[in-house]
């Protein structure tokens, strides 16, 4: 997954649970702050085809 990251610059995780227990898949994307010199993630909601 690391790998993936780093190559590609975003990664897909899977089977993510919320708070209220709903299964969901994201993007995380790392990537820096255009305001200050620090990292954060970003995430892209993925589409579940349960």
């Amino acid at each position: 997954m690391v790998n993936k990251l780093l190559a590609d610059g975003t990664v897909l995780v899977k089977g993510l649970t919320s708070k209220k227990g709903s299964k969901f898949d994201v993007h995380l994307k790392y990537e820096k702050n255009p305001d200050n010199e620090y990292f954060s993630w970003k995430m892209g909601f993925a589409e579940n085809k349960d």
